[in-house]
């Protein structure tokens, strides 16, 4: 599944979101650069607001404690530290 079809599933209730109290401001780091902003064509508020979409039909994952692995980058770590404190649910 590529990404904006991921992205769309999310916003349509299809797939669940989850979202770190820290992940929200990497996304808008990264997603506001000149040329990420470039490469998707998107205005800073059209990025702004994909985000707040996304981030209002998220799952809070709240983290007591800080698992870092050391990734290469560690702006990276966030990501995974979300990853893993949520329960892997799977309905057949």
């Amino acid at each position: 599944m590529a990404l904006p079809q991921v992205l769309l599933s999310a916003l349509r209730g299809e797939i669940q979101a989850i979202v770190s109290v820290r992940l929200p401001l990497e996304y808008e780091s990264v997603l506001t650069r000149p040329h990420q902003l470039e490469a998707t064509g998107l205005s800073i508020a059209e990025a702004n607001a994909i985000l707040d979409a996304l981030t209002r039909v998220a799952e809070p994952v709240h983290l007591r404690f800080l698992w870092r692995p050391r990734l290469e980058d560690p702006a990276d770590e966030m990501v995974l530290e979300t990853a893993v404190k949520w329960p892997l649910r799977i309905e057949l």
